[in-house]
């Protein structure tokens, strides 16, 4: 996969475009069956003063936006909702052009507290959707929908009242039918429940909260394995029988605990649970 970056923004050199470009392609065209090594992708890491003019050039509207994307041959759908023209695994092709905000994506970043890195992977794989004709021109359906809450509404944890109360909101909103149809109109809702990570957020390794999780015996999830649990929850919820697949909304707890440890260890939910039989995370 080629990735030719210009750098007009010292600060996205700081953040390693180049690198996060590259990898969001890569996955990008991987998803769709497209061979990364026949491909090529112009990219513009940019400010918001440079983003504002190409949008004033190209689309008539004079101020920034976090991406834009310019395909090198019209993909669109034959039809209204048809599937778009993908390129041949066996050409060499050039895709298109793509170009980023600074200022704007660490702006949308902060405000959803998300890493700028994390932020900057997803701008850039929407992008390449543009480029291949698989966003507005391809109307998919939504089939599910998303909801992140904690195990603290599940398990309760000591000085975390407020925390665990507003993730039980969160979990009934997920999981009511009633609620279910007013927020997103019948679209089924997985709702995960995630005990701590140890790369990112509040209990990474080294923190307070990372050493007092591994003391009550959680053991705080590295980010591969638990998007690889994630992966897995919304495939199982897309097919099969017994509720997957079926409409139904579900919750889903994704931690790792050694329960023989664990203050929770004598709930009538757990009790019966084996420990896992993996190496302790690093302390």
């Amino acid at each position: 996969m080629t990735v030719d970056i210009i750098i007009e923004d010292a600060r996205w050199d700081q953040l390693g475009l180049a690198d996060l470009a590259q990898t969001a392609a890569k996955a990008a065209l991987e998803y769709f069956a497209l061979d990364p090594a026949c491909f090529s992708i112009s990219a513009l890491g940019g400010n918001d003063a440079r983003i504002a003019e190409l949008n004033a050039s190209f689309r008539g509207n004079a101020a920034a936006t976090n991406v834009l994307s310019w395909p090198s041959l019209e993909r669109a759908a034959p039809h209204p909702g048809g599937r778009p023209l993908l390129p041949r695994a066996e050409e060499t092709s050039e895709l298109g052009d793509i170009a980023l905000a600074y200022e704007t994506c660490h702006r949308e970043a902060a405000l959803a507290e998300r890493l700028l890195s994390g932020h900057v992977l997803h701008l850039f794989v929407h992008g390449i959707l543009h480029l291949l004709a698989l966003s507005k021109q391809w109307k998919w359906k939504t089939k599910f929908a998303v909801v992140f809450s904690s195990t603290t509404s599940l398990l309760g944890y000591p000085g975390q009242t407020n925390y665990a109360a507003a993730n039980s909101v969160l979990d009934g909103l997920g999981t009511s039918s009633i609620a279910n149809d007013a927020i997103t109109g019948g679209v089924p809702i997985v709702c995960c429940n995630w005990g701590p990570w140890g790369e990112v957020g509040m209990a990474q390794i080294g923190s307070k909260p990372y050493n007092s999780a591994l003391k009550g015996g959680e053991l705080p999830m590295m980010s591969l394995d638990a998007l690889k649990s994630l992966e897995h929850v919304l495939r199982d919820f897309s097919s099969g029988p017994s509720g997957r697949g079926s409409g139904k909304s579900r919750q889903v707890g994704i931690c790792r605990v050694e329960w023989s440890r664990s203050e929770w260890n004598q709930s009538p939910m757990i009790c019966n649970l084996d420990d896992e039989k993996v190496p302790l995370p690093p302390t």
